[in-house]
């Protein structure tokens, strides 16, 4: 089992209009990697934008981003991901993906989105490459895609 080092950082993002809570993100620092767990309805940019930048910033060049918690995601939420993707590999690093529930896999399969990530079944199979600096599992392998 892995240890996990908390930063402690909880941050919410609220809605434009101050309708309520829409995405919750848990930071946490593993060895190197950022493991960014979210809660709620990835509908905006500005859900995990903020968090997901304060790492980038700082230097951090590795990224999972845990969906167990992740009820839903909209064309908006879902071109994030890809956004954060572009960014993270243009300062030369890796964004994985786990613990993507059905109703999210389907419409990332739909749109094609889930080809452009390399996603695991939990967070400490998406942690363990990173960790022992291991290569990722193939994006062309439709096991390591699918398993849930």
């Amino acid at each position: 089992m892995l240890a996990l080092r908390r930063t402690g950082v909880v941050n919410q993002a609220v809605t434009a209009n101050g309708g309520g809570l829409i995405m919750e993100i848990e930071s946490s620092i593993v060895g190197d990697v950022v493991v960014l767990r979210l809660n709620g309805s990835l509908r905006s940019r500005e859900d995990v934008r903020s968090e997901f930048r304060s790492h980038l910033y700082r230097g951090s060049k590795k990224f999972v981003l845990n969906f167990d918690n992740v009820k839903s995601i909209n064309s908006i939420g879902l071109s994030a991901l890809l956004e954060f993707k572009y960014e993270v590999e243009k300062s030369n690093g890796q964004l994985s993906l786990c613990m993507v529930r059905d109703m999210v896999r389907k419409l990332m399969d739909v749109t094609s989105v889930y080809e452009a990530f390399d996603i695991y079944e939990d967070e400490e199979t998406a942690l363990t490459g990173f960790i022992k600096g291991l290569p990722l599992i193939s994006t062309n392998s439709s096991v390591s895609r699918h398993r849930n």
